[in-house]
């Protein structure tokens, strides 16, 4: 329809009773139509830059109110503050504790709608400490008194965050009902943090940023989280964490080596918590590491050190100077401590991440064919330059042997009863047979043969659960809700490969025939190793929404399983 231009309504909306849908794009103010369409391409702007942040030159902007930026002579006050990068880490306060109380995060507290009761703040923190080591908690313990541990100690937007996880940790139906208003709480405060207050503490500031990725990731916001993810990776790289030796005077960097043992520590095991978050989260969302070695994001900073080698030897300058040909080797002499397993989960981040960049790598070379064995041999056939898949497969193989005696050295910690170290090296194998699952499925496309490797150590997987305390475990990592769906994955693909290959005898009437068959095939083995698996995502899952959602898919595809054996006169 034709409008007639008839003001303030047409002819035609009045004819068709859409009165309210009229509007014109020439007066005075934008119609609403037109704020809509705005809001929208901002939105799709911001969406845009969050998931291809390697396109997006990350910054943040800070200024500090109690501080004018004019220049000499100059009475405005409306300057543009400078962004994060122009900051040096002597603007920055590095004590633990909180702010001056004219602090912007200390007048958020004040002025908050909810206050915590110094009662529910206690319940909370020992809530939190209790899984702290799960969710990127690279703060140390020995900061808290062991009796009565308080937040005092920490800077308010940290204990903003580990309010949330302790809500979410929390069995007390009065405590998790909280967590919505502190999450609310916890992302006003870190913002506040970022935005107003350039002197607030930085290494809580990275703390806080990772406890609340860690903590979208685990309910299932993967944008959210990545937005904070990236967050913790501008403040790791534009204060130069990845490359001490690579310290410059004008950035202030003397102050990343403090005298403190335990606060250099603290700045060490910062980077790598950070490290890691990068490198598991981006691999599973298909993204880039912002890590990768390339300058200026190249790891020059040595492996977390033990306590007791900070505490004897010192922190000297020379300690710090280790390049990435040498941080990401496998180490030897480790000693069994919950300090070298905290090393041991960057190292199976890093070997996870590589496993993944080259399948994107191989994905993005076939574009938009289907991933079979088929259409990977017709690529090899037609492919301009055989000696790249050749090359492919070589770097997979060599990758595969490292992942293997990654996980030979592992051997030695099964001894360690710790429920933090035991949590923590459920996790480690994780990521080391998931990595071999992928590597092995790649190799199965680029040269068309399948060793079973894969099957192989998607039953490791269950294994491993199998003799963890998992009913001790309270919260695991939540990267295992994607890594152990997908191991079942494998074994229900296996599963299925039995049903095609065996219906002859599968469709035999005899009973007992066809559970010997079973049984000679390994489906019963298989089977038992999906229902462990699955029984520990249901476990994690109360706390985990990611863990319950997957939890739900994989258990879908459990009865669609159990249908098709019982079609099939399997029990």
């Amino acid at each position: 329809m034709k409008c007639d231009g008839t003001r303030p309504i047409c002819g035609q909306c009045i004819c068709t009773d859409r009165e309210g849908d009229c509007e014109y794009t020439d007066g005075p103010m934008r119609s609403p139509t037109q704020l809509l369409e705005d809001k929208i391409a901002q939105l799709e702007s911001q969406i845009y830059d969050l998931e291809h942040p390697e396109e997006t030159a990350p910054s943040v902007l800070l200024h500090q109110p109690r501080i004018s930026f004019s220049e000499p002579g100059s009475t405005g006050t409306d300057s543009s503050p400078a962004s994060l990068a122009e900051y040096h880490t002597g603007d920055f306060d590095f004590s633990i504790g909180h702010p001056s109380s004219s602090s912007g995060a200390s007048s958020l507290s004040s002025t908050s709608p909810f206050e915590r009761p110094a009662k529910l703040s206690q319940m909370l923190l020992e809530r939190f400490l209790s899984i702290s080591s799960e969710v990127g908690f690279f703060l140390r313990r020995t900061r808290f008194p062991t009796r009565h541990p308080t937040l005092a100690l920490l800077s308010p937007v940290l204990a903003d965050c580990v309010c949330i996880w302790g809500a979410r940790c929390s069995t007390d139906v009065s405590l998790q009902s909280h967590e919505s208003i502190l999450l609310s709480r916890a992302v006003q405060s870190i913002s506040s943090a970022i935005v107003e207050e350039p002197r607030h503490n930085l290494i809580d500031l990275i703390q806080a940023e990772v406890l609340l990725a860690v903590y979208f990731y685990s309910s299932n916001r993967f944008l959210e989280g990545r937005y904070h993810c990236n967050a913790a990776i501008t403040l790791t790289l534009c204060h130069r964490l990845n490359d001490i030796s690579a310290a410059q005077p004008q950035l202030g960097r003397d102050l990343l080596l403090p005298n403190d043992v335990f606060t250099s520590e603290e700045w060490n095991d910062a980077f790598w918590v950070v490290f890691t978050l990068d490198k598991v989260w981006g691999a599973v969302a298909g993204l880039e590491s912002h890590l990768n070695g390339a300058q200026p994001s190249q790891v020059g900073i040595p492996w977390p050190l033990e306590i007791t080698n900070y505490s004897t030897s010192g922190v000297t300058s020379a300690c710090w100077g280790v390049r990435a040909a040498k941080v990401l080797s496998i180490g030897k002499g480790m000693n069994t401590s919950a300090d070298a397993v905290f090393i041991l989960h960057a190292k199976a981040a890093a070997l996870f991440e590589r496993v993944s960049r080259l399948a994107s790598q191989w994905k993005a070379s076939l574009g938009s064919t289907p991933l079979t064995i088929v259409s990977a041999l017709i690529y090899r056939l037609t492919f301009p330059d055989p000696s790249c898949a050749e090359q492919l497969t070589t770097e997979l193989l060599l990758l595969g042997n490292v992942i293997d005696i990654f996980k030979t050295s592992l051997a030695s910690f099964r001894l360690h009863q710790e429920i933090d170290v035991s949590r923590k090296l459920l996790v480690i194998y994780t990521l080391a047979h998931s990595a071999t699952i992928k590597t092995q499925e790649i190799l199965k496309q680029v040269a068309g043969t399948d060793n079973g490797r894969a099957l192989i150590a998607a039953q490791a997987v269950a294994r491993e659960i199998e003799n963890a305390p998992i009913a001790k475990m309270m919260y695991i990592d939540p990267i295992c809700a994607i890594l152990w769906s997908n191991a079942c994955r494998v074994l229900f693909m296996e599963m299925d490969k039995i049903r095609l290959t065996r219906s002859p005898i599968l469709s035999s009437a005899d009973q007992a025939a066809v559970e010997h068959e079973l049984d000679r095939m390994g489906y019963s083995r298989l089977r038992d190793a999906v229902r462990k698996v699955l029984a520990a995502i249901n476990v994690f899952a109360v706390m985990s929404p990611l863990m319950g959602s997957l939890a739900a898919q994989a258990a879908q595809v459990q009865r669609e399983v159990e249908s098709a054996n019982t079609a099939l006169g399997m029990s």
